[in-house]
């Protein structure tokens, strides 16, 4: 036996009025805070960091000035490499 489709909704929503409407049996719940709030201090670290962070974000261009860079880095010669190889081969 096929329901017109104009009958579902309307029993729908009896049946949703007829359950918000009845008694409901809820649990007693004891809630606790969870959220702890920051301590002065670390509002404080927070603070100059925000700091910090605002004064390179504002900070003029123009007076970088250009720098020159070295590299020190030297590769080993034949000695060293041999040393090595002999390091890593006695292990």
């Amino acid at each position: 036996m096929a329901q017109s489709p104009k009958e579902e909704p309307s029993k729908n929503i009896k049946s949703i009025i007829a359950e918000l409407e009845g008694d409901h049996s809820l649990k007693h719940v004891e809630t606790a805070e969870k959220n702890v709030l920051p301590s002065a201090e670390q509002i404080d670290q927070e603070r100059t960091q925000r700091k910090l962070i605002e004064g390179i974000e504002t900070f003029p261009k123009q007076q970088l000035k250009p720098a020159q860079t070295e590299e020190k880095n030297t590769l080993p010669d034949l000695t060293q490499i041999e040393q090595e190889k002999t390091l890593v081969s006695s292990s």
